[in-house]
Parts: structure tokens; sequence; C-alpha cells
């Protein structure tokens, strides 16, 4: 077997096992955590200017460099989300035969259905949501 504790890291000098003691393992940051959004936020310019269209308040706290004021504002915009949607279901269960009610229901209804053809769509066509280059061989 091989020792994989001798192997040098480029750039430090050191051996993995040297290394490996020298700093604890720092935890991984969840996907879904406000700091694991601002990283990817960061890291795609795209999506960054996505969300200085959509959300200029959440984008100003991106570009800001503190980390702690976009981690605010990101759960500020949860929290507000939440809300809406505590309130939406509150409207609903107060009178299901009301009209705006009606109106919800329904289209909650519609976008299941739109979300389940699109799950079907993309598991049974992916080829239609990607450019697919094709190569022939003579």
């Amino acid at each position: 077997p091989l020792d994989w504790g001798s192997v040098s890291v480029p750039g430090g000098g050191a051996s993995l096992a040297g290394s490996a003691q020298a700093r604890p393992a720092q935890p991984p940051v969840p996907n879904d955590s406000p700091l694991a959004v601002r990283e990817r936020l960061l890291a795609d310019p795209v999506q960054a200017q996505l969300l200085s269209e959509r959300n200029p308040r959440m984008y100003e706290a991106l570009v800001s460099g503190d980390p702690q004021k976009f981690v605010a504002e990101f759960e500020r915009h949860q929290q507000a989300a939440e809300q809406e949607n505590r309130r939406r279901i509150r409207m609903l269960a107060a009178d299901p035969f009301d009209m705006d009610a009606q109106r919800d229901i329904a289209e909650n209804i519609r976008m299941e259905n739109v979300n389940a053809n699109m799950e079907t769509a993309m598991e049974h066509n992916p080829e239609a949501f990607g450019q697919v280059i094709m190569l022939y061989i003579n």
C-alpha cells in the first residue's frame, strides 16, 4: 500500500499528514446558508446581475463587502416571504369560497401542473433544455 502521509502538497512544502494536523478542519457551510448563497452570487456575475435587477437592496448588501449585512438582508427577505405565505394560508383557511381565495387556489393548482410538466419534460427530453453537439465520424 502507498503511504499518502509522505506526499507533499504543492506550494505548502508540508506533507498531507503534517498539514492536516497543523490546522483543524473547518465545518462545511450548508448550501442553503446565507454565506454559501453569498459566495455563489459573488462567483457568478450573471446571477449577481439578476439579483441587482430583481432585489436591489440585497444586491447592495452583496457588493458592500460586509457578510453580516448580506446575512441580515437575506434573513429579512426570507422572513418577509414566510409572512406573506402565512398570510395567504390564513386567507385561504378563513373562507375557502371567497373569490380571491378561489383565484389563489386555482393559481396554485396551475403552478403545480406547470412544475410537474417541467419535471417530466426535463426527465424525458433533457436535450430540449441544452445545446447538443453532434459528432459524426466517417
